[in-house]
């Protein structure tokens, strides 16, 4: 869908200039941030690395080498599990406080700079409640709806299932040898915008 192309171009290029003026202002990456900003959330200040590896979208290895960049500029420092030796725990610094209270004024002024630029306070409001919609769960039961084909795959599925029509369109052909140039699948209506997306985003 058209609207899945937008969204991964748009996350790109907010996260491209945010990611580029926390660099630039305090050697920070923009996963570098998102940690520090969980972690000064979490109860004590601490979260399990599996935990935020799931936050951040890393992979274990990932959020160790993450981790070991923070804990090297004394952000972060590692705690292990007072009953399980084999957890270990992220948890912020007095460093990662001053670090985050430092760059959070001039993220959140960018994120609204970038957005208030484009979208108005009502629109705003939608895009939250639409985002917030897209990240949560489905409702347990609840059906989930698969977009329709392009037509050109639809009418070759057509084609291999049915026998080839008569010619005169005697009574039992199967499909229909009329068509008008606002039905060019032969019955089928006119395509829907969604249906005339490049193929690419055909799940």
């Amino acid at each position: 869908m058209v609207a899945v192309g937008r969204l991964i171009g748009a996350h790109a290029a907010l996260t491209r200039q945010l990611s580029a003026q926390l660099v630039a202002e305090h050697g920070l990456t923009l996963n570098e941030f998102e940690v520090l900003v969980l972690l000064a959330r979490a109860p004590e200040r601490a979260m399990r690395r599996v935990d935020l590896a799931h936050e951040v979208r890393l992979t274990p290895s990932g959020i160790t080498r993450l981790l070991d960049r923070l804990q090297a500029a004394g952000l972060v420092c590692k705690r292990q599990c007072e009953t399980d030796a084999r957890v270990s725990y992220a948890q912020l610094t007095a460093a990662g406080i001053a670090k985050l209270e430092e760059c959070a004024p001039g993220q959140a002024a960018a994120a609204e700079r970038l957005l208030g630029e484009r979208f108005a306070e009502d629109e705003l409001a939608s895009l939250v409640e639409l985002l917030g919609r897209l990240s949560a769960p489905l409702p347990e039961g609840s059906a989930t709806r698969r977009p329709s084909p392009p037509p050109w795959v639809s009418n070759r599925a057509a084609r291999r299932r049915c026998p080839a029509r008569s010619r005169s369109g005697a009574p039992g052909s199967t499909i229909s040898n009329h068509s008008s140039p606002s039905d060019p699948g032969g019955g089928a209506g006119a395509p829907s915008p969604a249906q005339v997306l490049t193929p690419i985003w055909w799940w």
